[in-house]
């Protein structure tokens, strides 16, 4: 079961991304397009960019590795740019998705154990859970944090 939050943010909110631009990556589904529209709502002009690749097509190893090259680059990219102002940041989502929720779909047992081991007792909703703390992200609120990829993912970081 798909939940996308349809709550607004107050007007406040929505101008504190006015005037910039976002370049959202896997923005046509599940945690992408709960990101871009978030930052929308925030007052941000989103580039969607989508073009679904299903997980399956890579291997675990090859998937491992750039999910660590991606902190790397970041934690790199942190301290080489810093000087020039700009941050930057990775998250770690974990939300509703078109494939999770197929999954849970067809292994409905299986789905509730999952559930049950997350510390936060439910799935996250793309927009609320992940994308409006991407919206914050982008905002001078967390201008100090830079270099770090942030788990937004109801506690499953726990394992390491």
């Amino acid at each position: 079961m798909t939940t996308t939050s349809t709550t607004m943010l107050p007007a406040r909110a929505a101008a504190r991304l006015s005037g910039k631009v976002a370049v959202v990556t896997g923005a046509g589904q599940g945690v992408g397009r709960g990101i871009a529209l978030a930052l929308a709502e925030s007052g941000a002009a989103v580039v969607p960019l989508a073009e679904p690749m299903p997980l399956d097509e890579y291997s675990d190893a090859a998937f491992r590795t750039a999910r660590e090259a991606i902190r790397s680059l970041t934690r790199a990219a942190a301290c080489e740019r810093g000087p020039d102002g700009i941050r930057a940041l990775a998250v770690a989502p974990h939300a509703h998705s078109p494939g999770l929720d197929r999954w849970m779909r067809h292994n409905p047992e299986e789905g509730e154990q999952f559930i049950a081991g997350i510390p936060a007792g439910r799935v996250g909703d793309p927009v609320a859970d992940i994308g409006r703390p991407v919206a914050w992200l982008c905002t001078a609120e967390a201008s100090y944090l830079t270099g770090v990829t942030i788990p937004l993912d109801g506690g499953q970081s726990r394992w390491g």
